[in-house]
């Protein structure tokens, strides 16, 4: 199968089942927004502690297996003996330490309540578990084996749909709101060991076993040992790290600040940011280690591949940009309770980070397939400068809007400076890039205009067909994409279908 096939195979099952799990997540995430209101805080801060508390948990060695699992296929059972040995003291230590850590700070900060700190201790239990299915998940994704991690995606929120409607259902506390992702993550984690049993060889151990180190290059043997495998982790741990300070630097500074009920109102606002990244998400899990390899063997299709992500990527967004823009107060009005109100404002001004956002899903995993990982790091955590910048000058004045203003300016500055460093790996033709980013700024700016004046006609759902087919004319009418590409599109989904 070549490199294009396997990412449109593999794509497909991780959108789909993306897909699925965003509609739900989004779903049960509106119903316990609109139920627990001021008190969503207490889960959102709870969620955005201990996801920075499992950076240290995986320390970058899940991109480390990914990388070079896909480059040394044939002795993936040394490289996963190797990661499980180091991740094993890190999870337990980095879970220790963090709930310490947040018992002796809250006395320290008025707006961190005790129940904010019996929130982390419990969620400690899913980035254990969180951590356990993400070395599957790099195991399936260095052999390419997606389908079972998409299985395990649907299966994940399945239990917490399930679990947390019956918390609404009984008028729960807060933290059963949390028990319920407990639940989703053992249905995962133990339905991908299952897999591992059932499909592979491979297995987690903590020594290598007769034969498992047969056939290791003296190269790769070296690449293992404990030095040096930390130090080519820890470009991917600090960019982890900062990533995740980065995404919820705005959620601890409005809780400092503001308060509880700035937080919720922006966390519902950023949800639905979230929930649409799906698509590159799921295209970039598949991109990564196809990426890896050509770079590794074939450097001749980089070139290629990047330039057909970068086309879907902003075929997509560049419209979900201007039209959450126009209709942002729609969505928050139709989805939730008149407490979220002032979250549509937010939301408009954050769907302007889109293509941004998007963007850097293939930009930024091009450098770490070639080894510039720490470019990405210096570049985000510039980007986390501005951020943290942006919002200590604009909170206390404009609240979440200030936030919302700072996650776009640091996304732009972000996907900049990868732009430029990239553009040094392969091969740009900028005016080709220019010549797409004229079309599909047309196109959407269009399909914008016809949305504005037909959004009060008629209900929503009508409103947006409209725009999604006045949208996919003008993408074949301004030939962004050609018609002939279409045709073969639908003629490799049929023939799947019939197979």
């Amino acid at each position: 199968m070549s490199a294009k096939d396997r990412i449109v195979k593999n794509t497909t099952y991780l959108t789909i089942a993306s897909m699925m799990q965003k509609v739900v997540a989004f779903v049960y995430y509106k119903f316990i927004s609109d139920a627990l209101q001021v008190d969503l805080s207490h889960y959102t801060f709870a969620l955005s502690y201990t996801s920075i508390v499992i950076i240290f948990m995986d320390f970058g060695l899940g991109q480390i297996l990914i990388r070079e699992g896909a480059k040394h296929e044939s002795n993936l059972q040394f490289i996963v003996t190797k990661i499980v040995r180091l991740k094993a003291p890190l999870m337990v230590a980095s879970v220790i330490a963090s709930c310490i850590f947040i018992a002796l700070i809250e006395p320290y900060f008025d707006k961190i309540s005790f129940v904010d700190v019996q929130m982390v201790w419990f969620g400690s239990l899913i980035i254990l578990l969180d951590t356990i299915s993400f070395t599957l998940f790099a195991i399936f994704r260095a052999t390419r084996r997606l389908e079972w991690e998409a299985m395990s995606v649907i299966l994940y929120q399945s239990m917490i749909f399930a679990v947390g409607c019956t918390a609404l259902y009984f008028h729960a506390p807060v933290i059963f709101f949390l028990a319920a992702l407990v639940a989703g993550s053992i249905v995962q984690s133990t339905f991908l060991y299952i897999q591992l049993l059932r499909k592979t060889t491979i297995r987690f151990r903590f020594r290598l076993r007769k034969g498992d180190a047969e056939g290791v290059s003296d190269e790769l043997r070296q690449f293992f040992t404990l030095k040096r495998i930390l130090i080519a982790a820890l470009p991917f741990a600090i960019a982890g790290l900062v990533s995740r300070v980065y995404s919820s630097a705005d959620t601890f500074l409005l809780k400092a600040t503001i308060g509880d009920t700035a937080v919720s109102i922006y966390s519902v606002a950023m949800k639905l940011v979230v929930a649409l990244t799906v698509i590159p998400g799921a295209f970039a899990t598949v991109f990564y280690p196809v990426i890896s390899a050509a770079i590794q063997e074939k450097k001749s299709t980089v070139d290629t591949l990047l330039r057909e992500s970068i086309l879907y990527i902003l075929l997509i967004s560049f419209p979900m940009m201007v039209g959450i823009a126009i209709v942002g107060d729609n969505i928050i009005t139709l989805a939730w309770s008149s407490f979220f109100k002032l979250a549509a404002p937010a939301l408009q001004v954050l769907s302007l980070s889109l293509p941004f956002v998007f963007l850097n899903y293939p930009i930024g995993y091009v450098l770490n397939a070639a080894n510039k990982q720490h470019l990405n790091t210096i570049h985000m955590a510039i980007a986390l400068a501005v951020n943290l910048a942006v919002n200590i000058t604009l909170i206390p004045t404009w609240s979440f809007m200030g936030s919302a203003v700072a996650f776009v300016l640091s996304s732009i500055v972000l996907v900049t400076l990868n732009v430029i460093q990239v553009a040094r790996i392969v091969d740009i033709d900028w005016w080709a890039y220019t010549v797409l980013l004229l079309k599909l700024s047309g196109a959407s700016l269009i399909m914008g205009f016809i949305l504005y004046w037909v959004q009060g006609a008629y209900p929503f759902p009508i409103v947006v067909l409209i725009a999604v087919v006045v949208y996919a004319v003008l993408v074949l009418l301004f030939r962004i994409v050609e018609i002939t590409e279409v045709q073969s599109s639908v003629a490799r989904v049929l023939k799947r279908a019939k197979v």
